[in-house]
């Protein structure tokens, strides 16, 4: 039985649609004959081909099931149990995994205050104390998201300078991979981040959240306490359709 859950369009995660048909193609080409298992494949060799093409030949490469598995193996392999690392406080490694990264890879995160979610050298610097003493910490670090947790978008120029930041105290840098129309806007909604990738940041007077989110799968950002709105978040999918979107703009 197909439940209302499972025929309701949302917009909660890109990860709530399905998978993509060319996806589904390459599994199912994949899935003949006999290989050894364990990445000695054939497939799994062409994956890290083509890794390495863009990232370089000296490129490592590890296959995860998920993003937390990624983070977690990425700054296990670099970091020391006595090392930290420099994230934005809405970093997915700080908010979202459920401590993951301190108890299974087992460094110290340094939350950072943000507007937009993303980084800057000047927000950094700060947290650069403590190199060599061994009453603190030291930072190894510094992690980003591209997209932000908000939807923002690094510049190439905004990465490097806090790769040349990192580089001068001999630290690394991190980059974990994160994720709708103006109507939005057109219906009196304040939209809070720039909208530069797959997901819209808004906020809806606490009275209208609930029963939009019975139509509408989406999450509540930021409760924002003793305040009448609340921020949420709306993220489109591969397969979000034009008739989604004006929906959702229709209920607002």
């Amino acid at each position: 039985m197909i439940s209302v859950e499972q025929t309701r369009r949302g917009f909660g995660s890109d990860n709530h649609a399905g998978v993509h048909p060319r996806v589904l193609e390459a599994i199912m080409a994949a899935n003949v004959g006999h290989v050894p298992a364990y990445g000695a494949d054939p497939w799994t060799a062409r994956a890290t081909e083509l890794l390495r093409e863009h990232f370089g030949a000296d490129t490592d490469v590890a296959l995860t099931f998920n993003g937390t598995g990624a983070n977690i193996v990425a700054l296990g392999a670099v970091c020391r149990q006595w090392d930290s690392v420099v994230c934005a406080s809405t970093a997915h490694i700080n908010s979202d995994e459920c401590g993951a990264p301190e108890r299974v890879a087992g460094v110290k995160l340094v939350p950072v205050g943000t507007p937009d979610g993303k980084l800057t050298p000047a927000l950094v610097a700060p947290r650069l104390t403590g190199f060599g003493s061994e009453h603190h910490t030291q930072p190894r670090v510094i992690s980003i998201s591209q997209a932000s947790e908000y939807g923002t978008i690094y510049t190439a120029e905004e990465i490097r300078a806090l790769a040349d930041l990192a580089h001068e105290h001999g630290m690394l840098l991190h980059v974990d991979g994160a994720r709708l129309a103006e109507g939005a806007r057109e219906a009196d909604v304040t939209v809070t981040q720039a909208v530069q990738a797959n997901e819209v940041f808004a906020l809806l007077p606490r009275i209208v959240a609930p029963p939009l989110m019975d139509r509408f799968c989406f999450h509540v950002w930021d409760e924002r306490p003793g305040q009448a709105e609340v921020e949420v978040r709306w993220v489109t999918s591969w397969d979000t359709t034009p008739p989604d979107v004006d929906a959702l703009v229709e209920a607002l």
